[in-house]
């Protein structure tokens, strides 16, 4: 019997990452039906205590998730970088590596999810400027940093406001 391993690597293809429709996979070990193969890979690990080629796992195993692309930080040949979480993995090959198809409408700039690009065009084009001298910046957060550094207070009128 082979040893248990210690951890267990998920590095999904680059059609289940970019998929924006679910496909189904079978669990050869119960039926049960999964949206993707990575999705099969995690529960033959959590359910059946094995890895896709029958490998046993540790119980305590860490699971790394690796991007499929070979210029990656990420990618399994690429040392000890990895996501813990799948979700992790698809958000940073959607923003890094996904076709960008999603267009702001304002200033042009393409994203790979179209939420991404909604969130963006909430905030395109605006400004923040702080009173104390009239440096302006594109988002609260460097404002914030701005006024931090500089001792100046924080405008009043870009405070968030209190849910109540």
């Amino acid at each position: 019997m082979a040893t248990p391993c210690n951890i267990v690597t998920i590095c999904p293809s680059v059609d289940a990452l970019s998929a924006e429709e679910k496909i189904s996979v079978k669990c050869p070990e119960c039926g049960v039906k999964l949206s993707q193969q990575s999705m099969l890979q995690l529960h033959l690990f959590k359910a059946h205590g094995m890895t896709q080629d029958g490998t046993p796992v540790a119980k305590d195993a860490a699971i790394h998730y690796h991007c499929p692309m070979p210029e990656c930080i990420y990618r399994k040949d690429g040392g000890h970088k990895h996501f813990p979480v799948f979700k992790k993995l698809k958000q940073h090959f959607m923003k890094v590596h996904a076709e960008k198809k999603y267009q702001c409408s304002k200033c042009r700039r393409n994203f790979g999810l179209d939420r991404d690009r909604k969130w963006h065009e909430e905030s395109c084009g605006v400004t923040y400027t702080c009173k104390s001298c009239d440096h302006w910046y594109f988002t609260r957060e460097a404002l914030a940093t701005h006024c931090s550094r500089a001792n100046h207070p924080y405008p009043q009128e870009y405070k968030p406001k209190k849910a109540r």
